[in-house]
């Protein structure tokens, strides 16, 4: 497991504002094209489409360079497991993140069929992850950290709250209020 991150340890990768991951004009092309040829037949899973087995495109509102850009981070710097990012890049105001397919099954199918032991080690999984990322010291005048807690937030209430302060999400881990 890696070791706490200090700022003067993170390259200049990570500026301030997201910029473009791997976004030649090539690749711009295909991922457009793509999604507009395998739309035909194959629907979106949410703002997601699978483009094969083993790559996948978020795009649309709801993703983001800011995301692209904080799952490279949260690879480079902790053990835990986030789908390789091949390239992000807006266009016409849409942001595309393309990445790694991860196979899997939802976490509550056959849940009851699990041993005790395996659903206690799923259930200890978010909080060992969320302590890993707690020990990446937030990075001068970089949104990573800002960034992430949103996305947490996002997916664990109904509506987004666009600016969720640290203290929140502190409570809400420890004591599931806020």
């Amino acid at each position: 497991m890696p070791s706490t991150i200090t700022s003067e340890k993170v390259s200049s990768a990570y500026a301030a504002q997201p910029q473009p991951i791997n976004a030649t004009t090539f690749r711009r092309y295909r991922t457009l094209l793509a999604i507009k040829l395998i739309k035909r037949f194959r629907k979106p899973n949410g703002p997601v489409l699978f483009l094969s087995d083993k790559i996948c495109v978020k795009y649309g509102t709801r993703a983001t360079l800011s995301e692209a850009s904080t799952m490279q981070f949260v690879a480079k710097h902790t053990s835990i497991p986030i789908p390789r990012v091949y390239c992000a890049f807006v266009n016409q105001n849409l942001a595309y993140i393309v990445m790694e397919r991860i196979h899997g099954k939802p976490v509550g199918a056959g849940w009851f069929k699990r041993p005790e032991e395996s659903r206690t080690k799923i259930l200890n999984q978010p909080k060992q992850m969320v302590e890993e990322l707690r020990r990446i010291t937030p990075l001068e005048g970089i949104g990573v950290a800002r960034d992430f807690h949103r996305h947490l937030r996002r997916v664990l209430e109904a509506h987004p709250d666009p600016e969720p302060e640290i203290s929140e999400l502190d409570s809400f881990m420890c004591d599931g209020s806020v």
